[in-house]
């Protein structure tokens, strides 16, 4: 067995080839990345190199060539990943960057996955076009162009692999037969078993995402700002600030005890100082997060629109909300800022889940998507 993965970045094609070289298919990524950002890489998995010509141009001078010359270099790297193409069984491509590629590996004789990590596209861009208009920011969405390419991309595929039962919920019909439920909880990177997370002092609410539209801040912050809570502050770590969003400015400047984080060398130190994680996300077709805080005993909250809750039962893993519910945040936030000892249950209890899924007694990430594909 044969394998190419075109990933463009790193992601989590490093599980992925790990998995097939397990099994043992001669196994290749095509990439960007150099290998020795792929981690704990396979010996026997091999790099390709192929440019993404934009980002490398943008990490030398500095320069922002702006979200849509970088749908572009989306196809660039595509016509170049089709072109660095060798005889396989399997090609794996990653959603907007593998249509050319995946016609060329048919062609050739393989089998096309395609690789989503999130919802449908239609899905996902009316939930960002719904948030924008309540964040008073403006959103133009992808371009029309874009999104035929990425019809094409489910089209033309054999299968496709989603991280969640929320992502495939959001596919029609006539493509749930292609799709394969692959979480991708086996990326995490487990931390030394120590204590309890927080204590402080100060009750700690941590919270993680770059991409605001998608991390429903809005209800946090109205939540936060509702309950005004004594000796307790929000820490978020996130790239930038609200500038961009004139309410979540605003509320931002409302919530005192808010706190933007920067860059954190070690994400385990970020989620140790919390006593509290929540993902309030509106869309989130997995949310690693979630696991990296439980393996440090944080316990966490999170909405139904993070696919990996899926993975978890509701009051005894993870505290579980509806999206879109500032009150839903203000109560659950509150029960543990109120009871110290489920909050402190919580956390051990999500530590004792994550541990047993990464021992080997719960099947791996691309478990299921290798017994469909290798057989």
């Amino acid at each position: 067995m044969r394998a190419i993965i075109s990933c463009a970045g790193t992601f989590h094609a490093t599980l992925m080839a790990n998995d097939f070289v397990a099994r043992g298919a001669e196994t290749k990524i095509l990439s960007s990345a150099p290998r020795r950002y792929f981690g704990t890489l396979a010996d026997d998995a091999a790099v390709k190199f192929v440019p993404l010509p934009l980002t490398i141009l943008s990490r030398i001078t500095g320069a922002n060539f702006g979200i849509k010359s970088h749908y572009f270099e989306s196809v660039i790297y595509d016509r170049l990943s089709s072109l660095a193409l060798t005889e396989c069984d399997l090609f794996i491509g990653w959603a907007h960057l593998s249509l050319y590629a995946g016609r060329r590996a048919k062609r050739l004789g393989a089998k096309y996955i395609l690789e989503r990590a999130c919802p449908h596209v239609d899905f996902q861009q009316e939930t960002l076009h719904r948030e924008a208009e309540k964040l008073g920011a403006h959103f133009s969405g992808q371009p029309k162009w874009f999104i035929e390419r990425q019809y094409n991309e489910y089209s033309e595929a054999d299968f496709i692999l989603v991280p969640s039962n929320y992502s495939a919920n959001s596919f029609p019909e006539n493509l749930r037969k292609k799709l394969i439920v692959a979480p991708l909880y086996g990326r995490l990177r487990t931390p030394p078993p120590s204590g309890d997370a927080g204590g402080s002092g100060t009750f700690t609410v941590g919270v993680v995402g770059g991409e605001t539209l998608r991390k429903g801040y809005l209800y946090l912050l109205e939540a936060w700002k509702k309950l005004n809570l004594p000796n307790a502050r929000l820490r978020l770590r996130a790239a930038r600030g609200f500038d961009e969003f004139p309410v979540l400015r605003e509320l931002a400047a409302q919530c005192p005890s808010l706190e933007f984080v920067g860059y954190v060398k070690d994400m385990n130190d970020f989620y140790k100082s919390c006593d509290l994680f929540i993902l309030p996300s509106v869309d989130d077709g997995f949310g690693m997060v979630l696991f990296e805080a439980m393996a440090n005993g944080v316990p966490c909250i999170a909405t139904s629109r993070c696919g990996a809750v899926e993975l978890l039962a509701d009051k005894r893993d993870i505290y579980v909300i509806d999206p879109f519910n500032s009150e839903a945040i203000a109560e659950a936030i509150e029960t543990f800022y109120r009871d110290i000892d489920y909050r402190l249950e919580l956390g051990r209890r999500g530590r004792e889940t994550v541990a047993t899924m990464l021992s080997g007694s719960v099947p791996s990430h691309y478990h299921r998507a290798l017994n469909i594909l290798f057989n």
